[in-house]
């Protein structure tokens, strides 16, 4: 959260993420130290988190299922690859 006194958002490597493709930065405005992961007993209910990382990992598991699979044939070892590109 911006307003977080423990990791202040200034120390946030911003350009870092940017460059980097696998990296997604959510900045909440207000919540403090986690204050946004609280829980369904909470007063503004459970953690907006939750459904997003759902979300992501059935992203992830539906292609990995349509994902071209490779084998390297060395010796009688075969290894089969799943290439994601999210």
């Amino acid at each position: 959260a911006a307003n977080d006194p423990i990791a202040p958002s200034r120390g946030i490597p911003r350009e870092d993420i940017k460059e980097n493709p696998n990296c997604l930065l959510v900045v909440t405005s207000k919540g403090g130290h986690l204050g946004w992961v609280a829980g369904d007993e909470a007063p503004l209910g459970a953690p907006w988190t939750d459904p997003l990382v759902i979300d992501f990992l059935q992203y992830l598991e539906t292609e990995a299922a349509k994902a071209p699979q490779t084998c390297s044939n060395s010796g009688d070892n075969k290894e089969t690859l799943h290439h994601l590109q999210v």
